[in-house]
């Protein structure tokens, strides 16, 4: 199944393919949809395209869209990150990713707002941060935002990771305890 959305989450096309997960399978489909856009929305419509095994399929992809970056998707970027996790089905990791899932798709002050309003209104109390957050449109912030957000993220649990570290020392426990989230403090460097 191939299923294409657009930056609000909504999906703009879907197809069955059964030959495989290879683009050119797709390719008239695409070129379609390219149209289509160009049409309704000028040919500078498209500004970037996230999907699985980019750097395999990005050059077939920009035949079809020229110009426009091929990246991978956050999803598949986010299990990227197993490999660095001492313990990946820990729940210090369910927090990792959970604090750089909020780091990435981001709620907007005025979306935030309007869910807690209309929450309210159908509960007729006054909803949880969590239950507005659930039912709220996150986007994608702008790339520096978001580099900014994650590299905070990041920083923030490396620093507890050694926090944790110094005080199992300070209290007498080897100095060759492992941090419980990440392997490494090398995300730190450029």
């Amino acid at each position: 199944m191939v299923a294409i959305r657009n930056e609000y989450n909504e999906v703009i096309w879907f197809g069955m393919i059964a030959q495989g997960e290879s683009v050119s399978h797709i390719e008239p489909y695409l070129r379609q949809l390219k149209e289509r856009l160009d049409q309704l929305q000028g040919p500078d419509s498209v500004k970037v395209i996230y999907v699985d095994n980019c750097c395999t399929v990005r050059n077939k992809i920009q035949e079809i869209f020229p110009g426009v970056p091929i990246l991978l998707d956050i999803w598949h970027w986010m299990s990227r990150w197993k490999s660095i996790l001492v313990n990946p089905s820990s729940s210090e990791s369910s927090i990792f990713y959970s604090m750089l899932s909020r780091a990435i798709f981001v709620v907007s002050d005025a979306e935030y707002n309007r869910v807690k309003v209309e929450l309210t209104e159908k509960l007729k109390r006054v909803p949880s941060v969590k239950e507005i957050l659930q039912d709220s449109n996150a986007t994608v912030p702008e790339p520096i935002v978001l580099e900014q957000n994650i590299r905070a993220t990041i920083t923030y649990l490396v620093q507890c990771d050694a926090q944790k570290v110094a005080a199992h020392i300070k209290q007498g426990g080897e100095d060759d305890h492992p941090p419980k989230l990440l392997h490494s403090t090398w995300l730190l460097q450029e």
